[in-house]
C-alpha cells in the first residue's frame, strides 16, 4: 500500500507515545501494520502530508524538522477527569497547544473538544463551562473548532449514553454564542444532525491540504470509504494499531 496521506492516527496517539518510532519508520521507508481486519505495509516513499491525531504532540515536537512531508494537526483539548485517566495536566496541554500553533503556525492546529459528554455526571452547562474555559485560552491559537457528541459504543459502560437532539441543538447553540468572541471556524466530525452556524467536517480535509501545499495534482478528492458513512474525510492510509493507547480515556471507541 503506496499512501498519499497518511493518518497518524485515528487508532492510538503516536505523537504522544511513539514518536520516536514513527520518524524512525520514516527513515527505514516504511512500517508493517498488523490489526483486526488487515495486515498491510505502508511505504514512506510516496506519502505526500500526514494529519496527526493527539491530545499531547509535545512528545513529537522535538522531531518536526525530520518530517519530510506537510501535516496539520487535529489537536484533542479536553477536559475530562473523571474519564481521561492518563492525559497531562489541562494547563500543560494548553500550554503544549500553544506552542505548537507558535512553531508551526495555527491554521495547522486544529482544537477539538471530542466527544462531548452529557450524563447524569456531566450536566450541559458543566460541559458549556468547559468549553469556554478552554476555548478563552486558545482561540488566538487556532483558526477552527470541531466537536462530537458521544457515541455510546457497546463496549462503553455505565456513564456513556446517546445524547438526545435537543440537547445537541441547545450545546451548538451556546458554542455558537461563545464563538462570538472566538471568531473561530465551527464544525462537527461524523454528525449527522444538522446545526445552524456549524458545518459537518472532513479532518482529513483536501481543501487544508491544499492551502498548505498549494495545488496538488497527487490530491485525490474522494471519500474514505473505510471510514463510517457519514464521515466526511478523504482517502487516507492509518499506521496506527487498536488497544496501544495508554491514555487509557475511558469513553475511547480504540481502547
Amino acid at each position: 500500500m503506496k499512501p498519499y496521506i497518511i493518518s497518524v492516527s485515528r487508532r492510538e496517539d503516536i505523537p504522544a507515545f511513539k514518536s520516536k518510532w514513527f520518524i524512525e519508520s520514516i527513515k527505514r521507508g516504511e512500517i508493517q501494520i498488523s490489526n483486526n481486519f488487515m495486515d498491510y505495509t505502508v511505504e514512506f516513499c510516496d506519502t505526500k502530508f500526514a494529519v496527526f491525531w493527539t491530545k499531547n504532540p509535545r512528545p513529537l515536537m522535538d522531531y518536526l524538522d525530520q518530517i519530510p512531508f506537510d501535516y496539520y494537526f487535529q489537536f484533542t483539548l479536553n477536559y475530562y477527569p473523571e474519564y481521561e485517566l492518563n492525559v497531562p495536566p489541562i494547563q500543560d496541554r494548553i500550554k503544549t497547544f500553544r506552542d505548537l500553533s507558535n512553531k508551526i503556525g495555527k491554521e495547522k492546529v486544529i482544537w477539538r473538544f471530542d466527544p462531548i459528554i452529557v450524563n447524569n455526571k456531566l450536566e450541559e452547562s458543566n460541559i458549556i463551562n468547559r468549553i469556554k474555559n478552554i476555548g478563552d485560552k486558545i482561540y488566538e491559537y487556532t483558526e477552527k473548532l470541531v466537536f462530537s457528541y458521544i457515541d455510546p459504543y457497546k463496549k462503553l459502560k455505565g456513564d456513556f449514553v446517546e445524547i438526545d437532539d435537543n440537547t445537541k441543538i441547545s450545546i451548538a447553540k451556546k458554542i455558537v454564542e461563545l464563538n462570538n468572541k472566538w471568531g473561530l471556524e465551527l464544525a462537527t466530525c461524523s454528525e449527522s444532525i444538522n446545526l445552524d452556524g456549524i458545518k459537518h467536517n472532513k479532518c482529513i480535509d483536501p481543501d487544508l491540504i491544499e492551502r498548505i501545499c498549494g495545488n496538488q495534482e497527487w490530491l485525490i478528492n474522494k471519500k474514505d470509504k473505510s471510514q463510517r458513512l457519514i464521515c466526511g474525510c478523504i482517502m487516507s492510509s492509518d499506521i496506527g494499531t487498536y488497544k496501544q493507547c495508554k491514555h487509557n480515556c475511558q469513553y475511547c471507541y480504540a481502547k
